[in-house]
C-alpha cells in the first residue's frame, strides 16, 4: 500500500503547493501530475481489480471479427482492441493504450477547468484508483461525460457536446445515466426536433445492443440483478455519515437563485444514490457517475467571498476523507471482493497489493 500512498500523497502535496504559483504555473503543474498518474497506471503489471480481465479479453477476442468483439465489449474498446491487434499481440500494449487514452482525456479535462488544482485533487482522492485500475471503461466514459458537460450551453454549435456524449455511451453503456439528463437540460430551450431525434437514436442504439448482442455482455448485465439484492449484513457506511456534511457544505457554497432547482435535484439524487450504495454494493456504479457530475459541476462555478472559502473547506475535507478511505480499502481488498460475491476468477488475478510494474511480471 505504501507505493500508492507515496504517489497519491506526493501528487496532492504538489497540487497544494502550486496554489502559490500563477495561473499558468498551476496548469503546468496539473499537467505534470496528470503525466505522472498516467505513467503509474500505464506501467502496471497485473495490478487492479479489472486489469487481468482486460488482458484476458484481448488475448481471447483480439483475433475475432469485429461483430463478435462488439458482443463482448462496448464499441470504443472493441475498436481499440482491433486497432492494437493490427500492430501487436501483446495484451500489455492494449492496457497501456487504454491508460494513455485516459491520460489524454484527463489532461483535456484539467486544461479546460477553471480550478484545475481543486479538480485534480478531488479526482486523485476519489476517482483515480477506481477509474484507472478498476472500472476502466466506466472511468473513461465519465471523463468523456465531463468533457461534454464542459461545452458551453450558449454555443450555437453543439457538435462537441454530442460527440463527447455519444462517445461516453459507446465507451460504457452506463454513461447513458449521465448523458440523457445532460441532454434534456441542454435541449430544454432548444429545438425540440433535435432532442426528439437524439432520444430516438439512443433508444434504438440501446435496443439494438440488447436484442442482437451475444449472450456474454447481456448475461453480465442481467447477472448484476442478483448481486443488487440487498445484503442484510450491510448498514449505512461511515463514509456516508462523514461525507454528507461535507457534501452539504459544498452544496451550500454553490447554490444560488439561478441553479437552486437543478443543483438541489442533483444533490438529492446523489444523496439517495449514496445511501443505496451503502445497502446495495453494486449500485455504486450508478452513484459514481452522479458523484462525478455533482462535484465537477460545482468545482467549475466562479465563487467569491465566504462561498469560495466554504467550497475550499469542503474540497479539503472530501479529499482527506476519500484518500484515507481509498488507501484503507486497498488493505481490505479481499473482503471487498467477498462482499461482491467474487471468490475466484479473473478478478482475483490482479490484486492491488503488491504493486508491480510491467517488467516485474514473468
Amino acid at each position: 500500500m505504501l507505493v500508492y500512498a507515496a504517489v497519491l500523497i506526493a501528487c496532492l502535496l504538489v497540487l497544494m503547493a502550486a496554489h502559490l504559483g500563477s495561473t499558468h504555473q498551476r496548469k503546468q503543474v496539473t499537467l505534470v501530475c496528470v503525466f505522472a498518474l498516467t505513467c503509474f497506471s500505464a506501467l502496471r503489471g497485473y495490478v487492479g481489480t479489472d486489469t487481468y480481465a482486460y488482458h484476458s479479453m484481448f488475448s481471447d477476442f483480439s483475433n475475432e471479427n469485429l461483430g463478435d468483439v462488439l458482443g463482448v465489449v462496448e464499441p470504443v474498446f472493441a475498436l481499440l482492441m482491433k486497432t492494437v491487434a493490427l500492430f501487436s499481440d501483446n495484451s500489455f500494449v492494449f492496457v497501456v493504450s487504454i491508460s494513455v487514452i485516459q491520460g489524454l482525456l484527463l489532461a483535456r479535462v484539467a486544461a479546460t477547468s477553471k480550478n484545475p488544482l481543486d479538480f485534480l485533487a478531488i479526482y486523485v482522492a476519489i476517482f483515480y484508483l477506481n477509474f484507472h485500475f478498476n472500472i476502466v471503461r466506466a472511468g473513461t466514459a465519465i471523463l468523456l461525460l465531463i468533457l461534454a458537460m464542459r461545452v458551453p450551453k450558449e454555443e450555437s454549435d453543439q457538435t462537441k457536446f454530442y460527440a463527447f456524449g455519444v462517445a461516453a455511451v459507446m465507451a460504457h453503456y452506463s454513461a447513458v445515466i449521465g448523458f440523457v439528463p445532460l441532454l434534456l437540460v441542454r435541449q430544454r430551450a432548444a429545438n425540440s426536433k433535435t432532442l426528439f431525434f437524439s432520444l430516438i437514436v439512443l433508444t434504438f442504439g440501446a435496443a439494438y445492443y440488447f436484442v442482437t448482442a451475444v449472450e456474454s455482455p447481456l448475461g453480465k448485465y442481467l447477472a448484476y440483478a442478483d448481486l443488487l439484492a440487498p445484503d442484510v449484513t450491510n448498514s449505512v457506511s461511515l463514509s456516508f455519515i462523514l461525507g454528507v456534511p461535507l457534501y452539504l457544505l459544498l452544496y451550500i457554497s454553490a447554490v444560488n437563485k439561478q441553479n437552486r432547482v437543478g443543483l438541489t435535484l442533483l444533490f438529492t439524487v446523489w444523496l439517495v444514490a449514496r445511501w443505496l450504495t451503502s445497502v446495495f454494493t453494486l449500485f455504486g456504479r450508478v452513484e459514481i457517475i452522479i458523484n462525478a457530475l455533482l462535484l465537477f459541476s460545482i468545482i467549475e462555478l466562479v465563487l467569491v467571498g465566504w462561498k469560495q472559502r466554504l467550497r475550499k473547506i469542503a474540497v479539503i475535507g472530501l479529499t482527506v476523507m476519500w484518500l484515507f478511505g481509498s488507501l484503507l480499502g486497498l488493505q481490505e481488498e479481499t473482503s471487498i471482493m467477498d462482499g461482491l460475491g467474487i471468490s475466484d476468477g479473473l478478478y482475483l488475478m490482479s490484486p492491488y497489493i503488491p504493486y508491480k510494474f510491467i517488467w516485474d511480471e514473468k
